[in-house]
């Protein structure tokens, strides 16, 4: 009797050892992988390019003239510079043949800093040559400055800043002078605007020296990037068309021509 029921026991565990092993244990489960942060590429600050051209003239049986201005600006943060050029020549006919043609070259580089100021570099070059005759002279003037800049308002720009000047009328090569400048760009109306530059230089060894040059204009626009400009210039940097004053001051009405792209 007790054979038997060792015999039963015997198979039934056998039994249970064999469905042991033949059981599979469920497989893991595989981690669920956390999708990848997109990488946020950083937005290209736009880059604004200004193309600006001016041609004036007018002839008559006495005399002639003709003038041009090109100029170039970029809007880059944090920097921002332009850079112009102008070409002058008047004829005067008479007994005595008189040529005057005049240059100048502007340039300008700001570095943006915070809350609206700028480190600003500042270079003019003015160039006058004179045919009287047989005569030639040359007046005019060259400076080169560094300062600091604030943006007065959204329309206007204020510098100060330190550089030589060097006047070709005046003795002594290149001195130290103090520079101010102010520069604004405002509309009045639809059609009307106003713009201009006023550089003001104080040479430090003579402080009764002070020098001016001034370009003033409105400009009225006729067409999207046409328009005609009136401007004022004063100066008395450099020796004027009549040598018997001293302050050279134009007053010229231009065809102007602007284009501006962003990028």
């Amino acid at each position: 009797m007790f054979r038997g029921h060792i015999v039963l026991i015997v198979v039934l565990l056998a039994g249970t050892h064999v469905y042991s092993q033949t059981t599979t244990s469920p497989k893991p489960k595989s981690a669920v992988t956390a999708p990848k942060p997109k990488t946020v590429k950083p937005k290209k600050r736009p880059i604004t390019r200004t193309f600006e051209t001016q041609l004036s003239g007018f002839a008559s049986e006495d005399s002639e003239a003709l003038f041009a201005r090109l100029s170039v600006q970029e809007v880059r943060a944090p920097k921002n510079w332009y850079i112009r050029g102008s070409f002058t020549r008047t004829e005067t006919k008479n007994a005595t043949s008189n040529h005057v043609t005049t240059q100048r070259f502007d340039s300008r580089l700001e570095q943006m800093r915070p809350n609206d100021n700028y480190n600003v570099w500042t270079g003019v070059l003015s160039r006058r040559d004179r045919h009287i005759g047989k005569k030639d002279n040359t007046s005019g003037y060259h400076f080169l400055s560094y300062g600091f800049g604030r943006q007065l308002d959204p329309k206007t720009k204020g510098d100060i800043g330190l550089g030589l000047l060097d006047v070709y009328d005046e003795p002594g090569g290149s001195k130290p002078a103090l520079m101010s400048s102010i520069r604004i760009k405002k509309p009045l109306t639809k059609t009307l605007s106003l713009d201009g530059d006023v550089l003001v230089l104080q040479p430090l060894e003579k402080l009764s020296s002070t020098k001016v040059d001034s370009d003033l204009g409105v400009l009225h626009t006729l067409s999207p990037g046409l328009g005609l400009r009136l401007s004022w210039s004063v100066t008395n940097l450099i020796r004027p068309v009549r040598s018997s004053h001293e302050w050279d001051s134009v007053i010229r009405l231009s065809i102007s021509y602007r284009r501006t792209s962003t990028h």
